[in-house]
């Protein structure tokens, strides 16, 4: 075997090391490949567990919320909110597939572990969808959250526009990216818009999703009603009362998300959705 010149050797193993480096830190320094800001559009649950589950599937609790992504900080407005400073993404070098099984907790006696289907995942695509962990400063993001060997929150990209990201409650979000361009669309129209209140929701993307929370969660509470013959008198009242509320808080952003979110889950406590 021809020997390699020492200098020649070094070159070659120096070139080598810098190229698996660089690739380590892009893999992990990649939030800009999700840089921008998400809305949940659906919440997957494992469909063969049959726990009882604190979040429902597509829970208007989560639908709708946001998460922006940027290379300082990830923000969102879920109800169990919590920022990430100085994020990064960690490869698991996993499939999709194969984080499902290995940190969503498992069904039955006795237990078996969590597939990609149970949650409406194709097998063969979810194989080959890598995973990534979300560290903040490089620490697992709602680290109590998985196992031992995946913990904290991880995402997968399903496609330029939908990521899967491991959440509470044994969930699965289904994250949507919104284009620059997306305007806020309530659950009224914005030409009609009548007060203060009104018009502050229709200003604001994250009100406007909160106001369409609300209304996909009423209008699910009306019809459980009509299904049970309970009063749907009572709760019209009941969510014109809560209108009244919610509109004394103005244009104080804070005071609507607070009043909508409280809303919502008081609706979702008296239903089964």
């Amino acid at each position: 075997m021809r020997k390699l010149p020492v200098r020649s050797f070094v070159v070659k193993v120096v070139a080598l090391i810098l190229t698996t480096h660089c690739s380590f830190l892009f893999a992990a320094d990649s939030i800009p490949l999700i840089d921008g800001v998400w809305r949940v559009g659906e919440v997957r649950i494992n469909a063969n567990s049959t726990a009882t589950s604190h979040y429902l599937p597509n829970d208007p609790r989560l639908v709708g919320r946001l998460f922006d992504f940027k290379t300082s900080a990830i923000s969102n407005d879920m109800p169990e909110a919590q920022p990430c400073a100085q994020p990064s993404l960690q490869p698991t070098n996993i499939s999709l597939a194969n984080t499902i099984e290995q940190s969503v907790a498992g069904y039955g006696f006795p237990s078996q572990p969590a597939e990609a289907s149970d949650f409406g995942f194709d097998r063969d695509k979810a194989q080959s969808s890598p995973t990534y962990l979300v560290q903040c400063r490089l620490a697992p993001w709602h680290a109590e959250l998985g196992t031992s060997a995946i913990r904290g929150v991880w995402l997968a990209k399903i496609d330029s526009a939908s990521v899967a990201m491991r959440w509470y409650d044994e969930t699965l979000l289904i994250l949507k990216k919104i284009a620059m361009n997306d305007t806020p669309k309530p659950s009224f129209s914005c030409r009609a818009a009548r007060n203060t209140t009104e018009k502050t929701i229709c200003a604001s993307y994250e009100l406007s999703e909160f106001d369409k929370s609300v209304s996909a969660a009423y209008a699910l509470f009306i019809k459980q009603a009509k299904e049970t013959g309970q009063s749907q008198k009572d709760i019209s009242a009941d969510q014109m009362r809560w209108m009244k509320s919610r509109n004394a808080c103005g244009s104080n952003k804070i005071c609507l998300i607070e009043s909508m979110r409280s809303r919502l889950e008081a609706i979702v406590s008296n239903t089964e959705i």
